[in-house]
């Protein structure tokens, strides 16, 4: 198995919703793929 790790980081001051700029939204994800075929 290949471990990984995903992430996105969104500003919300892009958006317009947050004037100052303080705060970011995360989302992160992790998992893993085979290397070799899974038999059923």
């Amino acid at each position: 198995m290949i471990p990984f790790v995903a992430g996105l980081a969104l500003h919300p001051y892009a958006l317009g919703i947050d004037p100052e700029a303080r705060g970011t939204l995360f989302v992160e994800t992790r998992g893993r793929v085979p290397v070799s075929p899974v038999t059923p």
